[in-house]
């Protein structure tokens, strides 16, 4: 696969992706040596693009991008050793979590909010997927759903106290 993954990386013209593609193409290659399950950090649309076109030169890799919800715009590469379906929840299972912000009082929270108040965290966009902030429910408040790597869930549990200057 090393020689693969140098005659694909010869494909990428731009450098951050083809440092991208090299650190996909390593889970890629442990997943099929070790039998493992392996995940890469959340992708934007341009760079799971760039992933798509970039796997489609390696044959059959067993791969799916899973965001939490059908639909979800970032999302993750999952990596199968051929002899596990990518269907099975085992697989997706685990590896992200949907965390529920709910600010106390009646706020006009925004995604830029939430988003500002996780990087102010030190947690790095590519940990976090999609922010899907509610509509106002019953009690005039606008709640958060998030979308993070399962490992980072309990840094933020602990350590969010605010978001838009809002406890």
């Amino acid at each position: 696969m090393t020689i693969i993954k140098d005659n694909i990386l010869k494909h990428v013209k731009k450098t951050e992706d083809r440092y991208l593609i090299s650190k996909i193409l390593d889970k890629a290659i442990k997943a099929e040596k070790s039998e493992i399950v392996m995940v890469s950090d959340f992708l934007d649309p341009h760079q799971q693009t760039v992933v798509s076109n970039s796997l489609s030169l390696c044959g059959s890799l067993n791969y799916i991008f899973y965001g939490g919800y059908e639909g979800a715009e970032r999302t993750i590469a999952v990596f199968c050793p051929k002899n596990m379906s990518l269907d099975s929840y085992a697989v997706l299972n685990g590896h992200l979590t949907i965390m529920e912000i709910k600010p106390l009082g009646r706020h006009d929270l925004s995604h830029r909010d939430y988003l500002g108040a996780l990087m102010s965290l030190g947690i790095k966009r590519e940990k976090i997927g999609d922010i899907l902030v509610t509509d106002v429910d019953i009690s005039g408040e606008k709640n958060a759903n998030i979308i993070v790597i399962a490992e980072i869930a309990e840094y933020i549990r602990y350590n969010l106290v605010s978001v838009g200057g809002t406890r």
